[in-house]
């Protein structure tokens, strides 16, 4: 399932990155935050790799506020990490930057 989300965190995990941010859609020429119960809805894609962490040469060029698509495979709770979902790494791909408010 193709999503978007905006990159709110892109950190080194065990080696590898961890990436998050908030789901969001576009209306019009806008883009508004998917809501979940009255607040953003958080994603964070994740690899089946240990503690989900993911390979750097597939995210480590994601900037904070980039508007990322990704396609989605599998929502993966765990526990308090509700965000998790696996996806197809060959899809991701920068939209354009909220910062920049331009497209890419």
């Amino acid at each position: 399932m193709k999503t978007l989300f905006i990159c709110l965190a892109n950190s080194k995990k065990f080696g590898e990155r961890c990436v998050a941010g908030i789901e969001v859609k576009k209306v019009g020429e806008v883009y508004r935050p998917v809501e979940k119960e009255g607040k953003p809805k958080w994603l964070r894609p994740i690899s089946k790799y240990q503690h989900g962490a993911v390979r750097e040469d597939l995210v480590g060029w994601i900037r904070l506020m980039d508007i990322i698509e990704i396609d989605l495979e599998e929502l993966c709770p765990n526990g308090y990490q509700s965000e998790n979902a696996t996806f197809k790494p060959e899809s991701i791909k920068r939209i354009g930057n909220i910062y920049y408010l331009k497209k890419i």
